[in-house]
C-alpha cells in the first residue's frame, strides 16, 4: 500500500469507527506520528493532501478558531491559508 492510500485508509477507518457517534475528533499530529510508523519520511502537508482529496464526500474538516471562540468548518480550497497553518505539527 503506498503512503498516500495508507494514510487515506486511516482517515476513514476512523471515520467509519464514529459513525454511531457525534462525530470524531482525529487531531493531525496524531495521525501523524502513527503513518511515521509506517512511513518514517510522510509529512504534515502529506497527512493535509489526504483530508483534502476526501473532502467533503467522505470527511468534514474543522478546527477550533481562537478569534471566533467557536469552530470553523473547511470549505474548499479558497479556505485554505486560514485554516491550515503548513507549519509543523506539534510532536
Amino acid at each position: 500500500m503506498t503512503e498516500s492510500l495508507w494514510i487515506e485508509h486511516k482517515l476513514l477507518t476512523r471515520a467509519v469507527e464514529a459513525t454511531d457517534t457525534e462525530g470524531h475528533d482525529v487531531k493531525l499530529p496524531e495521525l501523524l506520528r502513527e503513518a511515521k510508523q509506517v512511513f518514517p519520511a510522510v509529512e504534515d502537508g502529506d497527512i493535509v493532501d489526504a483530508c483534502k482529496r476526501l473532502f467533503p464526500k467522505f470527511l468534514s474538516l474543522r478546527k477550533y478558531d481562537d478569534a471566533l471562540r467557536d469552530f470553523r468548518d473547511y470549505r474548499g480550497d479558497h479556505d485554505d491559508a486560514v485554516f491550515f497553518s503548513y507549519r509543523r505539527f506539534p510532536s
